[in-house]
């Protein structure tokens, strides 16, 4: 998973997948509902039915650069990659070097849940060179290691990101991962649980990652991330 990232994606990615905030467009009444909606879906952890709102906003908002960038970061959580690099694909020449960091730093985003490894640790350095930040690049090459099976690599660069950003939740999240891989189970369900206080509270990510199926055997995990008098409301404000 590449967890979700900071203002430009501080705390999480999937996975760090995570990215560029998206501004509400003028529209009109129904155009601008539908990004209303994709938004707070998207917010919720609800990405397949966020893309699918965004796809009913009106032309003028679906093919701003805003849009476009806002359906590849969806597509990214979805683990659409090849799809959403085709989606950056349609977007204007940066005006900036910043802006064409922030880019690549999706495209390697995009390009890690593809065969094309090759490409996405380009794609990764290059924003590193542009100003990207440091920590997100880290956590996504990280990410790329560890859906590689280079355990030992991955956790290298994560343990890294965790001494310069310690509430860095995708960081939090994809060591949790690591750690079930190892067989620490303990570890990693504490771990789990501090990604969740640090603002990452996606449950379905929990169940949709099979190294973490061993901490789902019982109830027990989950339910004490949403004890009874918590909202019970998945947050995923960065991605």
């Amino acid at each position: 998973m590449l967890e979700p990232l900071r203002d430009f994606v501080k705390s999480h990615s999937a996975a760090v997948r995570v990215l560029v905030p998206f501004v509400l467009l003028t529209a009109s009444d129904a155009g601008t509902q539908s990004t209303w909606a994709a938004q707070y879906l998207a917010d919720r952890c609800q990405f397949g039915l966020a893309l699918e709102q965004h796809d009913k906003a009106s032309s003028d908002v679906r093919d701003s650069p805003e849009g476009i960038l806002f359906r590849a970061r969806l597509l990214v959580q979805l683990e659409r990659g090849a799809e959403a690099a085709r989606t950056l694909d349609r977007l204007p020449p940066p005006k900036d070097s910043t802006e064409e960091a922030q880019r690549l730093l999706l495209r390697g985003l995009a390009l890690s849940s593809t065969p094309d490894m090759k490409g996405a640790q380009a794609a990764l350095r290059r924003a590193r060179k542009l100003g990207a930040d440091a920590a997100l690049i880290d956590q996504a090459l990280a990410v790329l290691w560890l859906e590689h099976g280079e355990l030992e690599r991955a956790e290298k660069l994560l343990l890294d990101v965790l001494r310069r950003e310690p509430l860095m939740s995708g960081a939090l999240f994809n060591l949790a991962s690591l750690r079930a891989r190892q067989g620490r189970l303990a570890e990693a369900a504490a771990l789990i649980r501090q990604s969740w206080h640090a603002g990452l509270r996606d449950a379905g990510a929990i169940q949709r990652d099979p190294a973490l199926a061993p901490l789902l055997k019982t109830p027990m995990l989950l339910t004490s991330l949403n004890p009874p008098d918590s909202d019970n409301l998945p947050q995923c404000h960065t991605y």
